[in-house]
């Protein structure tokens, strides 16, 4: 089956509010444009953090009305700590209230003061219990998970130069432990190698150094090493998750993301060297070692939880819904997708290039930053079309890129000229461009011209466009010899009206996402796009109002807000839809 149904069936639905839009800008302002001080009953779609907002399976429901509160000896305790010892081979387990308290205990407990503890990049919480207590962090990490703009595999990995380098100076004694995240949320949730977690085990062990891992997101760091790793492709997750973790000493977890629950975390130990210390510091801040600052209740969610986070059919469904979602574009008459960013790993690619396979009309593009390495990771895709996103503004080459124009322009040339050798058509996309003036457009489009670019995409990177702009702008492409593209954001409420006159001023190429969904307040949406056109008796865009309402109307199951939220996945990066307007 190429593409498989959902894993799941969703039981109930939650009402959000929908308040107009004047109210919510009132509210922000009241709140001083703080996220964090805005009430939940004010939000429509909350993505302020992924920690705590799942939605919980069946059989996670039905655990929760089986909660054993006894003070002591709770049975959802049991199940959670043979849970815990089947899947990830420790022999303790101690319960916290969530990942911080977990991090707080090991502190107190493994740390002297003028200690070192070393790790691969840091998370801020983590980092201030570690200095509170008296450590002096250690950045060990790569030198290439610095570098946003290099693509290799495993930039979460530990250099092992560096930790050799810190024990001969400061001397093994003094390393409390090594903290090992698995991913690192930092660099942006790069992984760790199974290689690399094998030979940090190896030396440390060598030295008496103890490792704790960071194993909040350590189902996503499996799932990597499966997809990226060499003799890993055919072990299940499950089994890839156990032999990271027989690498450690122990671990702290937030089990508010791969747990699958609203609360709880955990500290887990391989020895019963520290455990008396751990309960006793437990009892005093969170509370008995078999509840923790946990209800019984949520125990057995997390035990539930920790084992269906694994399932492997989850992970297949997620794949196969992006190819599922190509063909149905491809085939609703949209000229082009922007499908993905090769650079940001072999999985990105693979998706990718399926995509590719299904797609018989439209043409596939990807999207690259300002950047050679990402210009090669596309050319290894062979789409049809590559995109390159360029800052125009001043204020974006400066702040963005720390750089002047003429440097960004001879940037933009190189990349240009190696995506163009490959044989793609290459279209660039000027970024924050209604902050540029008409002749830094006018000087950016000839060059672009120039190095081989055939397209130019308006890119209203804050939606701050009105149509009379948007128009001189398009046409000011036109007469370089340029196609011009119109990528509108919402902010202001003007992405339709924008992308609308860019049509009618001569833009061939409009960009429209699936009911407008995009980044802050959204892009243009396609079903009201085509809708308004017409409405307005343009005839000649390829996709129809009704076309595009029956391509949403399809595409609606597989991108459910809650369906994302129950399976604790990052809110899905939608594709960017492109169509000949004229």
């Amino acid at each position: 089956m190429n593409y498989p149904a959902e894993p799941f069936r969703i039981k109930s639905v939650e009402t959000v509010s929908m308040i107009p839009r004047d109210e919510r800008l009132k509210k922000m302002q009241e709140a001083g444009y703080n996220t964090f001080l805005l009430n939940s009953k004010d939000i429509y779609i909350d993505l302020l953090t992924d920690s705590g907002t799942n939605a919980m399976s069946d059989k996670q429901w039905a655990g929760m009305m089986m909660g054993d509160e006894a003070y002591a000896g709770s049975e959802n305790f049991y199940h959670l700590e043979r849970t815990v010892q089947e899947l990830f081979g420790f022999k303790h387990i101690v319960p916290t209230h969530q990942g911080r308290g977990a991090e707080n205990l090991l502190s107190q407990l493994a740390i002297k003061p003028g200690q070192y503890v070393a790790g691969n990049m840091y998370f801020t919480t983590t980092r201030y219990h570690q200095e509170k207590n008296g450590a002096v962090f250690v950045d060990i990490v790569r030198d290439e998970a610095h570098d946003a703009g290099l693509n290799i595999a495993f930039k979460g990995d530990i250099d092992l130069k560096k930790l050799q380098k810190l024990s001969d100076e400061k001397g093994a004694e003094n390393i409390a432990y090594i903290c090992l995240a698995v991913t690192v949320n930092l660099a942006g949730g790069q992984p760790v190698s199974m290689a690399n977690m094998r030979a940090v085990r190896e030396l440390t062990a060598a030295h008496g150094i103890k490792v704790f891992y960071d194993a909040t997101r350590c189902v996503e760091n499996a799932y990597f090493i499966k997809e990226q790793e060499q003799g890993f492709e055919n072990k299940s997750i499950a089994e890839i998750v156990h032999e990271m973790f027989s690498y450690a000493d122990g671990a702290t977890m937030s089990a508010k993301k791969d747990g699958m629950v609203n609360i709880g975390g955990f500290i887990v130990l391989r020895s019963d060297e520290w455990l008396d210390e751990v309960r006793s510091d437990l009892i005093m801040m969170e509370g008995f070692p078999t509840y923790g600052g946990m209800a019984g209740r949520d125990l057995e969610a997390l035990a539930v939880g920790l084992e269906e986070g694994l399932d492997e059919d989850y992970l297949r469904y997620r794949l196969r819904t992006a190819e599922y979602l190509g063909e149905k574009l491809d085939a609703a008459g949209v000229g082009q997708i922007e499908a993905g960013i090769p650079a940001m790993g072999p999985g990105e690619r693979k998706t990718l290039c399926k995509i590719m396979d299904v797609c018989f009309q439209a043409r596939v593009s990807t999207w690259n930053r300002l950047c050679e390495a990402d210009i090669k990771n596309s050319l290894a895709c062979a789409p049809h079309v590559i995109h390159i996103c360029c800052p125009l503004s001043d204020r974006q080459i400066f702040c963005k890129l720390r750089s002047d124009r003429d440097k960004v322009m001879a940037a933009l040339q190189r990349c240009i000229e190696l995506a163009a050798s490959g044989g793609a058509e290459v279209s660039v996309g000027f970024e924050d461009v209604s902050y540029a003036t008409g002749q830094q457009l006018a000087q950016a489009a000839i060059a672009a011209a120039q190095a081989g670019a055939r397209r130019v995409r308006l890119s209203d990177t804050v939606g701050r466009y009105t149509p009379d702009a948007v128009a001189k702008a398009v046409r000011l492409v036109l007469r370089q010899g340029l196609e011009a593209e119109i990528h509108a954001h919402n902010d202001f409420g003007m992405a339709v009206p924008n992308s609308l006159m860019a049509a009618f001023a001569g833009a061939r190429y409009v960009d429209t996402t699936l009911w407008g969904i995009g980044e802050r307040a959204g892009n243009c949406g396609m079903g009201a796009f085509t809708a308004a056109l017409d409405r307005l008796e343009h005839h000649n865009c390829a996709v129809s109002g009704q076309g595009a309402a029956r391509l949403e109307k399809k595409a609606a199951p597989f991108i459910p807000r809650a369906l994302l939220e129950a399976w604790n996945v990052p809110a899905a990066r939608t594709a960017r839809c492109s169509f000949p307007a004229s």
